[in-house]
């Protein structure tokens, strides 16, 4: 088993034994939420905490807990700014 699938599937089952993350969770679910949460960065000033409020919703999503207050949310922004999170360095 590749490493990354390893990690993975070790997180998911950790998480699922001690009773913190739902049981329908599987691990192929946690790289498309990680692609998720990296989606919104460009809507937001990279020096901007808005983010927490993205990772709160997911972990809230994939909890078994109560859920938690979210952390404000950050101005949106509909294009990127030069210097703001882009997907690539040439900010293409």
């Amino acid at each position: 088993m590749p490493a990354e699938a390893y990690v993975r599937k070790n997180a998911a089952d950790c998480g699922q034994q001690a009773g913190l993350v739902r049981a329908d969770l599987v691990p192929a679910d946690l790289p498309r939420v990680i692609a998720m949460l990296h989606s919104v960065l460009w809507t937001m000033d990279s020096d901007d905490d808005g983010w927490r409020r993205y990772v709160a919703l997911m972990l809230d999503a994939i909890s078994v807990d109560h859920r938690r207050s979210l952390p404000p949310a950050a101005a949106l922004r509909f294009a990127p700014a030069p210097g703001s999170w882009l997907m690539d360095s040439d900010g293409a």
